[in-house]
């Protein structure tokens, strides 16, 4: 078995592999919805080859998360699939070393993993970070309209908004990094809503004349059957991504419930953003975990990658120089500062604290409770967005 970087001209046995696995007649091909990822000059993507035959795949795509003023970057693996007759044999296992080893090798520090099975926890990937997801309809159309504030006019997404749309995503504190041409390109290729049989369609709020937020909506395709498997509810609505005021939010909310008649559309809110939970208070919500899993792949990197966002956040502007790590049990960390005992975690507790709660472990002391506390959790990006693989 050979395990290797999938050529180019390989790439069109890779995407029938996967859509002979994940798509059905009515969906595009995995090709379509995912570029990037079935592209050798962007992705690099992984495949095991038996005789020259690809029968295992694993869709790897370098990028980066902006948090704050640091760049962490990180790895999304997706698109995972296996010919029938190659399962059971280790072939997946072998992979995915091959994928982690690929990883730390490039210098990432996370490994953003789309699923949740026991082929990736086994190996340290993690269920992480926290998600609250509204659930709204056309009756609370009125209510939203009053939240915004009233000073939003709400309009369809025409030809030359690119500009104004990366300028707004560009100010958001946790976010992936997205080109101009990279929004418009997601928004094309609709990678989660090609699984679930939606298209997109996309906002504008602007307040007096001047784009102040936008939103990429993802309805229901008309006349299309249910998906095999269905991530979410089969088929439902959901907002992929916004940008901008919380306010402009609120207004398109409105429109996209009423324009489109929605008994149910999902509005999944990252916790950090906390301007829009205050708008959205009196919706039904649900806290629910980030999609799929996480691989702190190499901590004492990521920790370096977020000197800069650890120092502005920090009452001393100095915590990144001051914080380090080194390795402990458990896929655990040892972490340090000057004057203070070392506090060592399980990779559970170092995970939990990087991204899911502000809460410390029960034996952190009060001053390991202080400086942690100003700069974790990360304000992550929600990854079942536009950048979704």
């Amino acid at each position: 078995m050979e395990i290797r970087l999938v050529r180019q001209e390989e790439m069109q046995e890779a995407a029938e592999l996967a859509d002979s696995i994940f798509r059905d007649s009515e969906q595009i091909s995995m090709a379509q919805g995912f570029p990037n990822l079935f592209s050798s000059v962007y992705s690099e993507s992984l495949g095991a080859f038996d005789k020259g035959r690809l029968v295992s795949f694993m869709g790897l795509l370098p990028g980066a998360v902006r948090i704050g003023s640091a760049q962490l970057y990180t790895y999304s693996l997706g698109s995972v699939c296996t010919h029938t007759d190659s399962r059971g044999k280790g072939v997946a296992g072998d992979l995915f070393a091959a994928v982690r080893e690929r990883v730390k090798k490039a210098g990432a520090s996370l490994l953003l993993v789309s699923g949740t099975r026991s082929l990736y926890t086994r190996a340290g990937c993690r269920p992480f970070g926290l998600i609250r997801q509204y659930t709204l309809s056309r009756e609370h159309a009125a209510s939203l309209k009053e939240v915004s504030g009233g000073s939003y006019t709400v309009r369809p997404y025409r030809r030359g908004d690119l500009t104004a749309m990366h300028k707004l995503a560009a100010a958001r504190v946790g976010a992936y990094e997205q080109s101009i041409w990279d929004l418009g390109l997601l928004i094309e290729a609709r990678a989660y809503g090609s699984c679930v049989k939606l298209r997109h369609q996309t906002y504008i709020a602007e307040k007096n004349g001047v784009p102040a937020a936008f939103l990429v909506a993802a309805l229901p395709e008309e006349g299309l059957g249910q998906v095999r498997e269905g991530i979410r509810p089969q088929g439902a609505p959901i907002m992929m991504e916004w940008a901008g005021e919380a306010g402009g939010l609120a207004a398109m909310l409105a429109a996209v419930v009423e324009e489109n008649q929605l008994k149910q559309f999902f509005v999944p809110i990252a916790v950090h953003e906390q301007d829009v939970h205050d708008l959205l208070g009196f919706l039904p919500v649900q806290e629910q975990r980030n999609m799929g899993t996480v691989l702190i792949s190499d901590s004492r990197l990521l920790l370096e990658q977020l000197r800069p966002y650890l120092n502005e956040r920090s009452t001393d502007h100095s915590l990144g120089e001051r914080l380090s790590c080194e390795p402990a049990a458990e896929d655990g960390v040892t972490l340090q500062l000057p004057g203070l005992p070392g506090l060592e975690l399980t990779g559970d507790e170092w995970t939990s604290l990087v991204f899911d709660r502000s809460e410390m472990p029960q034996h952190a002391s009060d001053q390991w409770r202080e400086a942690l506390g100003e700069v974790f959790p990360l304000p992550f990006p929600h990854t079942a967005g536009l950048n979704y693989i």
